[in-house]
């Protein structure tokens, strides 16, 4: 019942609808415990709230078509069915789909258009309608969101099925789609030329014609006899050039054309009725000069302006009209990523000025630009719709624009703008800069050198008051200190930076739950104060660093997991056992690669590890000798998963006697109870190249914990074979 009230109220009672709480139980009973059936209900009738329209349902004769004919569930039948008919039309077309397959979301709304499965709203966008279609049918339980992603869709196997019953009585679709094969390695299908031929000439009332990811090099000249054609996707294929007869097609309204990396050209002329062009290439001769654009009156959706650098009048760029273009919500500006002396800074400073976008644009994208500065528009407070912009590889801008003052940018990464030295006031552009930034990026600046807090000699205490991933990277010359007050920040990644030392200042990072810290100077690492939330921690190639600071490890109370990687002159990791007190919620260690490491604290004597731990791994820590002896309460605690893996640690003289139980050995009662081991959890140890392992390790006498489940050890040079026998029910 919870499920249902949530699906149909928002909340999971009736508190508010007392009246139609025993229909509703009724209903749900018919439901027989099928979630999908629930849920499918319970959207129906989301909007409905009389208990006759409830009974309606409850009453329907559809519960009782038999199921051995139908074989579909009629609470999907009864969901179709209360459907008006536009969407009715629509969730039919979804029977192409075969079954598991990931629905995108834009895309299927771009087929339902070009089919005219869409009605026309005055005052609404096309897309903006058909997105009311499809979540319509979201709400109905038809389609169903993938967890990983905002904007890919399933169908339910019973939904396809209602769908494909459906489709059988419509009539014919005007649709050729390819639906490319979803799996981490993907090859593009194979299609002749002259089966293309063949199936254009045979399909001339297409309106959506899909060819992507199709391992085709050139569209045949027939095409033009589509001349209901609306859509055209050629997205991922290998085609260098578009026939000319392309441009008859008066009704196309979308051509797509992401990922097409060897398209060199566009054919002159222009198709005015364009509404999606998800590429343009500026050429020279017989291709598209940028003026084209003007024409194009009605883009929207994405647009990628690629070759910038071969326009020859920045005249051009203005004649484009991008201001005039509302539609567009994501631009991407790209010119050559070849800086010789074909370039000219001047006119291409002038071309970006002119290439000034609607206020309506969310999403910018400006690659190897090659002008000395940013024209005044990108750092403008009107651009109040931009969420996210990248700059990257525009390798001769000397400062970077007023970003700061774009009051909606939640995103913006920068990367490759090799001759920025100073980031400063001229960034921020105002005292209260980034209200709504929460991702940022710097990568691979090469002479960036300062980072500046202050606007007008004024240090700016709040910089970005929303901040949660802050990723500085490859900046080797950067000096200085992080922004002091990140209360936000979430994940904090400071990559290959050796000159950045912000020991003498103190920053407090309260809500940070990952750090990444590598190639870094140790300093920045101990200006972290009150890192109490942090629960993700990885240190990497830190050579000054030789055991972890007293009060940069005495906050981390939640710290869930700790590796250290590449720390050559690493000996121990804590300054004494009150630090490992406090490490409560530590369940994974890894040491690697860390040559001078001997001991885990940083004074002779036994020691207990942190009780929670589950996993450990130790490798290539070629001076450590011995393990804590009181190792045992590694595996005190219940869990999934309990492992210990040691790996080329050559010097390892022995393991803790609390891992392997000796036969003459007693338990703390006095009794002589060798398979009541303490180190009852664990279930996978691992030991490989650790040549001073003595023969005796695991020699008759002595047995392994009653739980192991996994046991290998391997090019242990000094270790005996193993008797026949080591635990009750484990065989070798």
């Amino acid at each position: 019942m919870e499920l249902f009230a949530s699906h149909a109220f928002g909340v999971p009672n009736f508190d508010h609808h007392p009246d139609l709480e025993v229909l509703g139980r009724k209903i749900v009973e018919k439901c027989e415990g099928l979630p999908l059936a629930v849920k499918a209900l319970a959207g129906l009738l989301r909007t409905k709230v009389h208990p006759r329209e409830w009974e309606a349902i409850l009453n329907s004769n559809i519960w009782d078509l038999p199921k051995q004919k139908i074989n579909i569930l009629p609470a999907l039948l009864l969901s179709y069915f209360h459907l008006p008919s536009h969407l009715r039309r629509c969730f039919a077309y979804c029977a192409i789909f075969p079954k598991d397959y990931e629905i995108q979301q834009d895309e299927l709304i771009h087929w339902w258009i070009a089919e005219g499965l869409v009605k026309k709203n005055e005052g609404m966008d096309c897309c903006n309608t058909g997105l009311n279609y499809f979540n319509e049918l979201v709400s109905r339980s038809l389609f169903q969101k993938l967890s990983s992603s905002e904007s890919r869709f399933l169908m339910h196997d019973l939904a396809n099925d209602l769908a494909k019953l459906i489709y059988h009585g419509m009539k014919r679709l005007r649709s050729f789609i390819s639906l490319k094969k979803q799996s981490s390695y993907h090859v593009n299908s194979a299609l002749s030329h002259k089966v293309l031929c063949d199936l254009l000439s045979a399909l001339k009332y297409l309106r959506v014609l899909s060819l992507s990811h199709y391992s085709i090099r050139m569209i045949p000249d027939c095409i033009d006899e589509l001349r209901h054609l609306r859509h055209l996707d050629l997205s991922y294929t290998s085609i260098e050039r578009l026939p000319k007869s392309i441009v008859v097609l008066y009704n196309l309204e979308a051509l797509m054309l992401q990922g097409c990396r060897q398209l060199i050209e566009l054919p002159k002329g222009s198709l005015v009725g364009l509404e999606m062009l998800s590429k343009f290439i500026v050429g020279m001769g017989n291709g598209s000069r940028l003026e084209e654009l003007k024409d194009l009156e009605n883009l929207k959706g994405e647009l990628c302006i690629s070759d910038l650098h071969m326009v020859q009048k920045a005249r051009d760029a203005g004649d484009a009209n991008l201001c005039a273009k509302k539609g567009i919500y994501h631009l991407t500006m790209q010119w050559s990523t070849h800086f010789g002396n074909f370039r000219n800074e001047e006119l291409e400073g002038e071309v970006l000025n002119f290439l000034y976008p609607h206020q309506n644009l969310a999403d910018l994208e400006i690659s190897y630009y090659g002008g000395l500065k940013f024209p005044l528009w990108l750092g403008s407070p009107t651009h109040v719709n931009i969420v996210c912009l990248c700059l990257q590889g525009c390798q001769r801008v000397k400062a970077l624009p007023s970003l700061g003052q774009l009051s909606s940018l939640k995103e913006l990464y920068i990367q490759d703008l090799n001759a920025i030295c100073t980031v400063g006031s001229e960034f921020y552009g105002t005292k209260s800069p980034f209200p709504s930034l929460m991702t940022l990026e710097f990568k691979d600046m090469p002479l960036w050198e300062d980072w500046s807090h202050c606007v007008d000699s004024e240090e700016i205490g709040v910089l970005f008051p929303l901040l949660k991933h802050l990723l500085v990277q490859d900046c080797p010359k950067l000096i200085g200190r992080l922004p002091s007050q990140l209360s936000s920040l979430i994940k904090l990644e400071i990559k290959s930076c050796l000159c950045t030392d912000a020991s003498s200042f103190i920053i407090s990072l309260p809500s940070l739950n990952e750090l990444n810290f590598r190639g870094c100077n140790e300093g920045v690492l101990k200006s972290l104060v009150n890192l109490t939330s942090l629960a993700n921690l990885v240190i990497k190639d830190v050579a000054e660093l030789t055991c972890l600071n007293h009060g940069f490890t005495s906050s981390l109370i939640k710290l869930e997991k700790l590796k250290m990687q590449s720390c050559k002159n690493l000996m121990y990791l804590w300054q004494d056992e009150d630090v490992i007190r406090n490490l409560t919620s530590l369940k994974s260690l890894v040491v690697d690669n860390c040559p001078e490491f001997i001991s885990f604290i940083a004074r002779e004597g036994d020691i207990e590890l942190p009780s929670n731990l589950e996993t450990m791994v130790l490798k290539n820590c070629i001076n450590l000798e011995k393990l804590p002896s009181k190792m045992h309460t590694l595996f005190c605690m219940p869990a999934s998963t309990t492992s210990l893996n040691i790996r080329d640690c050559k010097n390892l003289l022995s393991l803790p006697n609390g891992l392997i139980v000796h036969r003459d050995e007693h338990d703390i009662n006095g009794n002589n109870n060798n398979l009541s081991d303490v180190m009852s959890c664990l279930q996978e140890l691992d030991i490989s190249n650790c040549a001073s392992l003595p023969a005796s390790l695991f020699s008759e006498g002595r047995f392994l914990p009653v739980t192991l489940k996994k046991l290998e050890i391997m090019r242990c040079t000094g270790v005996e074979s193993l008797a026949e026998k080591l635990v009750d029910g484990f065989e070798i």
